[in-house]
């Protein structure tokens, strides 16, 4: 067991990447700002506003941090930089730009057209979205992603030398050195003088006029809210151009309003310690709840946990081949090490969010596939027998890939409706329902594996050990789903004034309970037997991704804060999937057994008396 830990650990610090290894960009990144409701560092308010531009939380070989350092201190690069992924063609077409690999494109190529075309998006606006085309409506959401694109690059602009002074006779007016670069916060104290000299025909003054009506001339960008409250009540933070206009500051706001113009001047001029000693001094005092979700950003450690779970099957099968022991037991300290990412993985978002794991349905997926990967751990050091690492590394890969859809999405650490907004309800309930929903996939995956190995002519052995084990799994799962429901009755009693309306949510908790207390019963009563109470695990999957995930499409009661939307096919092929595996199989297997005779089916009548 010591050897085993030791590996466990050995693997797990190899996989996490070192502190510092984004360099210069790393202090940036643990800045904290304000979006969307909540504090969080700028590397997850790079990441977030990625997603929503290219698909995914990079910029070429710009790390996120990166990317929005360039985009604020260095806006004219970023502007070229093809970040816009539109992968479908009627909307390039739309917009008269040519197809090309990769499907992206730059800021500058789409803001002409996306202004040239103002009436009609304003038609597009106008018009009801059950009537716009998939490609209306993507266009439409491209012309709010470039929206807060440019306003995300203008967040900064009046700290950034773009005022060249070349004329010594401004420069006297003023009293600034000639041939230096100034920003328009240095120029704005000197406003009047400039707009004299221009009314006298000064064509520098003229031009600096001009560029600071273009500056100001969209309003003031309040994406980028860096500064905590200072002298006003209420928690929204303050943008750097609201608190330079509105004079919500103090030193400490002057302070670090110069810090930014230092970090603008050292970006420009590529002094990238300079830029990192004042992103880490701007970031001196950020909550460790920043630091953490940093780090969580950094690990990856959810796409770490996919590659130890797929690597485990891999070496599983591996060991069906050759070196059986060797190998499975690898596989299991594999399995054992991704469920520790897994578990980290959620802990970390737990202490950043600073409630229970599962509150929206992406962290519910989360959850429910590190309760399959440690039942399974916990199975395999039972039996011994690879079942374990199977079921773990099959179920706890599928569920992470689906979890990676809704993280797609955008920011996975939001604020919670108020409803939801109880740590009791969701520490117990929801915490106890969403177990249950995970001790229930085990149990269909052992269906699975049951209905393929009689099929197969597995040895009666073999069947028991499997039909024994479907059977206490299937008691753990009900236990878990009754209490989370009969808990979820006295949450809406507390919350709604009523234990129970028939909400599709609560009909779909109930439906789990019902389904196993039926299987439960069928079993102790002889009806169902070994391939039959298989069939019914299997099924078990359908009955949860329906409570789980398949009320949601109906779009009514008071859960709606859990809908979800675009799954109904996915949802339909994976049901109809299950149906037709688990009734082939069945078919097959009773025709394996009875073929095998009376001997081989004995168990099941033997195993049934025992119970009673």
């Amino acid at each position: 067991m010591k050897r085993w830990s030791c590996a466990i650990l050995l693997s797990l610090l190899f996989t996490l990447p070192a502190v510092g290894a984004e360099g210069d960009f790393y202090a940036f990144g643990k800045i904290p700002s304000q979006h969307e409701g909540r504090i969080k560092p700028l590397d997850t308010f790079a990441r977030t506003h990625l997603l929503a531009f290219n698909g995914k939380e990079s910029a070429g070989e710009l790390s996120p941090s990166h990317w929005l350092a360039e985009l604020l201190f260095d806006p004219e690069a970023a502007y070229k930089r093809e970040i816009f992924n539109l992968p479908n063609p009627d909307v390039t077409a739309a917009l008269g730009l040519d197809r090309r690999d990769g499907n992206r494109f730059s800021f500058n190529e789409l803001f002409s057209r996306l202004r040239e075309q103002e009436a009609f998006f304003q038609a597009l606006r106008e018009k009801e979205s059950e009537s716009r085309t998939p490609a209306q409506t993507q266009l439409l959401e491209l012309d709010v992603k470039a929206a807060r694109f440019f306003e995300i690059s203008r967040s900064l602009s009046m700290l950034l030398p773009i005022f060249h002074l070349t004329d010594q006779e401004v420069a006297q007016e003023i009293g600034l050195a000639n041939g230096e670069r100034y920003s328009y916060s240095q120029l704005l104290r000197s406003r009047e003088a400039l707009q004299k000299k221009a009314r006298s025909g000064n064509l520098q003054a003229i031009d600096f006029t001009q560029r600071f009506g273009a500056v100001e001339g969209w309003g003031i960008p309040d994406v980028l809210r860096i500064f905590p409250p200072q002298f006003r009540s209420g928690d929204l933070w303050g943008s750097p151009w609201r608190v330079m206009q509105e004079g919500d500051g103090s030193p400490a706001v002057a302070a670090s309003l110069l810090r930014l113009r230092v970090m603008a001047d050292a970006y420009r001029s590529e002094n990238w310690s300079a830029f990192a000693a004042e992103a880490s001094k701007l970031g001196e005092g950020a909550g460790a709840e920043i630091q953490v979700e940093f780090l969580y950003n950094k690990w990856k450690l959810f796409q770490k946990a996919i590659a130890f779970y797929i690597g485990s099957l891999l070496l599983l099968m591996a060991s069906w081949l050759v070196w059986r022991k060797r190998l499975r037991r690898t596989a299991f300290i594999v399995l054992c090490s991704g469920t520790v990412l897994h578990i980290l993985g959620i802990a970390m978002r737990m202490y950043v969010m600073g409630r229970p794991p599962v509150s929206t349905l992406f962290e519910s997926v989360l959850f429910v596939g590190a309760i399959v990967t440690f039942s399974a751990c916990i199975l395999e050091y039972m039996k011994k027998s690879g079942l374990g690492v199977l079921i773990g590394s099959v179920a706890g890969s599928a569920l992470l890939f689906v979890s990676f859809g809704y993280a797609a999405e955008g920011d996975t650490m939001g604020v919670l409706v108020a409803v939801l907004n109880t740590n009791f309800w969701l520490a117990t309930h929801v915490v106890c329902i969403t177990i249950g929903y995970g001790i229930c996939i085990v149990g269909a995956v052992l269906g699975h594996v049951y209905l393929l190995s009689a099929w197969a002519g597995r040895a009666r052995k073999k069947l028991e050990e499997l039909f024994r084990s479907m059977m206490g799994v299937s008691v753990v799962a009900l236990l878990f789903t009754a209490v989370g429901t009969i808990l979820g009755g006295i949450w809406a009693d507390q919350s709604w004034g009523r234990f129970w309306g028939w909400d599709p949510k609560e009909n779909g908790a109930l439906l789990i309970v019902l389904w196993l207390l039926f299987v439960m019963h069928g079993r102790l009563s002889g009806i169902l037997q070994g391939p039959g109470f298989a069939l019914c695990m299997v099924l078990m999957n359908v009955i949860v991704a329906v409570a789980w995930f398949g009320v949601n499409l109906l779009n009514i009661g008071l859960h709606s804060y859990g809908f979800t939307e675009n799954i109904a096919l996915n949802l339909f092929l994976f049901c109809a999937g299950e149906v037709v595996f688990g009734f082939v199989t069945f078919h097959f297997a009773k025709l394996r057994l009875a073929a095998a005779g009376p001997e081989r089916s004995a168990h099941f009548s033997e195993t049934v008396a025992d119970s009673k």
